[in-house]
């Protein structure tokens, strides 16, 4: 219905550059998110004023850190996980399954491995128990003014899950 082989006739493409191809298109979509996503949030914020009671200090820096040392590797890495296993079984269904496994997983781990921090924030999937293990103990001013946290565990984090991704992307 798509006529997609004649292009593919046209063009030949072996199967990795076209594989490649198809997830450098999601990535991108992605990544655009994200980071438009955070360009929206930085424009309401300087919309609003730094005099505005809600909004206590700006940080670029704060809001970069986030998206590309948080977001964008948590996105990309699920993205790919998702991509290949949609790949490999040739079902889009597999994808959503994919999805609702890594919440129950992560649902599972914190309520299984709750007493074991750093443990839990090695294997959460998104990252967030990383981020709570850090800034618990945060006050209010902390939260609303600091940069998100990095440290060794969520760049263990990130590079445990992005490995995964990339072994099931390779399979």
């Amino acid at each position: 219905s798509t006529k997609m082989y004649q292009v593919l006739y046209a063009y030949p493409l072996n199967k990795l550059d076209y594989v490649l191809g198809k997830f450098l298109a999601v990535a991108t979509i992605v990544s655009l998110t994200v980071l438009l996503l955070t360009l929206g949030i930085i424009c309401a914020e300087l919309i609003m004023g730094v005099e505005n009671p809600f909004i206590r200090s700006f940080s670029l820096i704060a809001h970069l850190n986030s998206a590309f040392v948080i977001q964008l590797p948590t996105l990309l890495s699920a993205s790919l996980l998702i991509f290949a296993v949609v790949g490999i079984t040739r079902s889009q269904y597999s994808g959503f399954i994919l999805v609702v496994i890594i919440q129950l997983f992560q649902i599972i781990l914190e309520n299984t491995i709750f007493n074991y921090p750093n443990l839990l924030g090695l294997l959460d999937p998104y990252g967030q128990n990383t981020f709570y293990l850090v800034s618990s103990k945060w006050s209010t001013e902390m939260i609303n003014s600091g940069a998100l946290p990095i440290n060794a565990i969520s760049i263990y984090n990130k590079t445990l899950w992005t490995i995964i991704a990339f072994v099931v992307f390779y399979y």
